[in-house]
């Protein structure tokens, strides 16, 4: 589950997931997460988040869909489109950050690797 904090009337709120392990896509708080991690967000208004527990990169629109951008529940290393990728997060703090060009930079902890993601979720 993510939160989201408002600073100024002082309330935190889910933004996304259901408060249960596991890994849906769709609308974001009907989504679910395992041990989401890592967050960044791009000039869009695009989160990209780290689901370490399912080896993957989430995205969540502005319209508040989530996909699975990159990776999947099986773990490994290999690069790919989507879901042929496959990363090696082992439930670690995974770590995500925007280059110049608009994709991400992923540090796949259990590969001992940065890799590289782009938009259109090819690795």
């Amino acid at each position: 589950k993510l939160l989201s904090a408002d600073m100024v009337l002082h309330e935190v709120s889910t933004f996304a997931g259901i408060g249960n392990q596991g890994c849906t896509d769709g609308e974001r708080k009907a989504a679910a997460f395992n041990l989401p991690s890592g967050i960044t967000v791009d000039a869009h208004g695009q989160v990209f988040v780290a689901d370490s527990g399912n080896n993957c990169i989430r995205k969540i629109t502005p319209n508040g869909v989530v996909s699975t951008l990159a990776g999947g529940i099986n773990q490994g290393f290999k690069d790919g489109l989507g879901n042929e990728a496959l990363f090696k997060f082992g439930g670690s703090k995974v770590d995500l950050e925007l280059d110049e060009e608009g994709s991400l930079l992923v540090a796949d902890i259990d590969n001992h690797c940065i890799r590289k993601v782009r938009s259109d979720g090819l690795v």
